[in-house]
């Protein structure tokens, strides 16, 4: 929103920012053609000619000449008075110089000056004591608008200082002088901050930063992040946009240098999303982005490639083309696809705007030159492509309506739309801007045919964290899905499956490659094609080997992963297969392992034997979840011994010792050379339930029907 240029603020505001051009005039004074005198250096020097000069706070000019006044703004921030600045003018003064004044601004508060008094009211003439001269004085920068408008804020601030840092418009130093000579005395701005600051033409940032630059197509973009802001946006991707708008917005010569801000909003309430001034300097509020289709970084460059001064019947022109084309080169970007770039446009379709007529600014009403403006620029845009076989667009028509001398009427700039598109586009100039025609946006396929095809525009997203099966996980705990809150949590050595959403939402088909990033660490990119009008997912892993809080993200979303080591899960119970055996047999142990934590776990689990360790296992578990791990035991003593596991408590188990003809290892008789057979020892027992290895009913049966077989041998024998 260019609310600081042409005549769109209060008039104070507006005499606050113009340029004023270096005009060196030629006053009165005593005429040296002298009758009589021959030498023209000796007539100089008997009556030498006093002329008078002038210059401005304009930007840094300086007309030919051997000598120059030199004019420096030096600022610094005041801490201890948050809104205002300290300025120093410094001046040096050529020996020619007879006399020079200068003014400061209306509430200026003024410090000391040297070589300068005051003259009359706001004023101050130079004593003529030294070739130097300065003025200190406390200038405030807190500046608020009134504004509605698509591009207005929440707050009132378009300057502001906070004490720590300070965003504003340099104010004016009109400068006045006379001198001696035929020579011209040229005069130079200059401005220099004191302590941490940077400056543009016009537009000044004090306090700390960091400079981010970038050339393109013969211009110079300088991005000043303040360490008081937080992008939105990546700031090479901005520049990025900013480098492209400029070879695609073909109206004309560019800027050599544009200085941009990224204005910070933590403390200060911006009456506007951004504003440019002067030649091209703007600043835009740091939250902004670039994948909208009401786009303010282009909104505010296209404003500094405006160069026709417009008459009240075509100040429209202003805020609605770049309105207009902020839309268009963010679609052409493939930032936004046709659906939100149609939706901004159609918003001048509003019945609140069926009375206004666009070259009659009393009839506006609402957002009228925005909206409405955009609307039709979009539809004159149009009608020249159609009339021209898209050959021409409204580019060119902008393009020759700044290199005009004089203000564009009404009527130039109907003849203009009929130099560019011929009668259709002047009928639809005339149509659209001096009646109430109804104005309508043009669907997808009606903008291919004129516009051409509209490009892939393709974004990504992450999953909703929440839903529990978003993100995949796998390693040596679990296999599966892995979510339900954020933060997620992972331990060391698993490996989380992002499952990116791919979506273009252009009108042609686009190759992607999606970027997985980790703390802004690109670690890995899935490639493919995603159809026009279509979506897929793409899945990435990456593994995480340290503990850590990390930002995992694609594209502009991300998500927090925190990694810990594993918590420890807890034994809460211990069971065995048999309380009686006998000795040298075996039980086996089963321990129950519980895991309540918010991530994975493990246990090591020490089976003992009275007071030794016996057996050892180390379970893993996923969070919220119970599992068993077991051990055989070893049972070599007779007696009764307690078999535990951690601290889930111990069973007492009674071990018998073992009878003569009874082997020991596990129940079955032992040879004897001297019987035939072996009954079974009528002591081993059994818990109910429960069985030993060869003992038990079954040795019985198996002894019985041996001693059966050998009865019926010796019978036949």
């Amino acid at each position: 929103m260019a609310v600081l240029r042409r005549g769109l603020l209060t008039l104070a505001l507006a005499m606050l920012l113009v340029s004023g051009g270096l005009t060196p005039a030629l006053g009165s004074g005593p005429d040296p053609a002298v009758a009589g005198v021959l030498d023209p250096e000796a007539a100089e020097d008997r009556f030498p000619v006093v002329r008078a000069g002038s210059g401005s706070g304009a930007p840094a000019q300086q007309v030919d000449g051997d000598e120059e006044i030199g004019a420096t703004q030096a600022f610094a921030l005041a801490p201890e008075r948050p809104g205002e600045v300290t300025v120093t003018l410094d001046y040096s003064v050529p020996e020619r110089v007879v006399s020079l004044n200068t003014t400061v601004p209306e509430g200026a508060t003024l410090v000391e000056t040297e070589s300068f008094e005051r003259d009359e009211g706001r004023r101050y003439a130079w004593t003529g004591d030294d070739n130097t001269a300065s003025i200190t004085y406390r200038h405030e920068v807190n500046e608020t608008i009134q504004t509605g408008g698509p591009e207005a804020a929440d707050g009132r601030y378009v300057y502001a200082g906070v004490g720590d840092w300070a965003l504003f418009a340099r104010p004016s130093m009109p400068t006045n002088w006379t001198y001696r000579g035929s020579e011209p005395l040229g005069f130079e701005r200059r401005t220099r901050t004191v302590g941490n600051g940077t400056a543009g033409e016009w537009l000044v940032y004090l306090g700390e930063y960091e400079e981010y630059g970038r050339e393109a197509n013969g211009q110079r973009f300088q991005l000043i992040v303040p360490a008081a802001a937080d992008l939105a946006t990546d700031r090479e991707a901005v520049l990025d946009s900013l480098a492209r708008a400029s070879d695609d917005f073909r109206v004309g010569d560019r800027d050599d240098e544009v200085f941009v801000v990224a204005a910070p909003t933590g403390r200060v309430g911006w009456g506007v999303r951004g504003a440019q001034t002067g030649d091209a300097d703007m600043w835009v509020r740091d939250v902004q982005r670039l994948d909208t289709a009401d786009n303010v970084w282009l909104h505010e460059y296209v404003h500094t490639r405006q160069r026709f001064r417009s008459t009240s019947e075509t100040v429209w022109l202003n805020e609605g083309t770049a309105t207009y084309y902020g839309a268009l080169l963010s679609l052409e970007q493939g930032l936004i696809g046709f659906e939100a770039f149609a939706d901004m446009l159609a918003d001048g379709e509003h019945a609140t705007y069926e009375e206004v007529v666009l070259s009659n600014s009393s009839t506006w009403v609402g957002h009228a030159n925005y909206e409405r403006g955009a609307l039709i620029a979009g539809r004159l845009d149009l009608a020249i492509r159609r009339a021209t076989g898209g050959e021409r667009s409204l580019q060119d028509a902008v393009r020759q309506s700044n290199t005009r001398n004089d203000r564009l009427t009404q009527s130039a700039l109907l003849a203009t739309l009929g130099e560019t598109g011929g009668d259709r586009a002047t009928d639809a100039g005339r149509r659209y801007t001096e009646r109430t025609a109804t104005a309508t946006m043009w669907n997808a396929s009606t903008h291919s045919a004129a516009f051409g095809e509209v490009p892939a525009r393709i974004d990504y997203s992450l999953p909703d964290p929440t839903h529990f099966n978003s993100f995949g996980v796998d390693g040596p705990y679990r296999v599966g899905s892995v979510g339900g809150s954020e933060p997620i949590r992972l331990v060391p050595g698993e490996s989380l499956t992002v499952r990116a959403r791919v979506n273009n939402s252009g009108g042609a088909a686009g190759d992607y490659a999606v970027p997985l990033t980790v703390d802004g660490t690109v670690v890995e990119r899935a490639y493919g094609t995603v159809e026009a009008g279509e979506s897929t997912t793409a899945q990435l892993n990456h593994t995480f080997d340290d503990p850590g809080r990390y930002e995992v993200g694609v594209d502009e979303d991300a998500v927090t992963v925190v990694v810990e080591q594993p918590a420890t899960a807890a034994v809460t119970g211990l069971r065995v297969d048999r309380t009686t055996i006998r000795q040298g047999g075996r039980i086996t142990a089963t321990a129950t392992v519980a895991n309540d934590a918010d991530r994975p776990g493990r246990a090591t689990v020490n089976f003992t034997r009275g007071s030794e360790v016996v057996e050892r296992r180390t379970v893993q578990l996923p969070s919220g979840t119970t599992g068993e791990v077991q051990a055989e035991i070893a049972l070599p003593e007779a007696g009764t011994v307690s078999v535990g596991a951690e601290n889930a408590g111990s069973t007492e188990i009674r071990v018998e010792p073992v009878h003569e003809g009874v082997n020991g290892s596990d129940g079955t008789p032992a040879a004897t050379p001297d019987a035939e057979t072996t009954a079974a020892d009528p002591s081993a027992t059994t818990t109910p339930g429960e069985s030993t290895d060869g003992s038990g009913a079954g040795f019985g049966a198996v002894a019985l029907a041996a001693a059966v077989a050998l009865a019926l041998l010796g019978r036949r024998l």
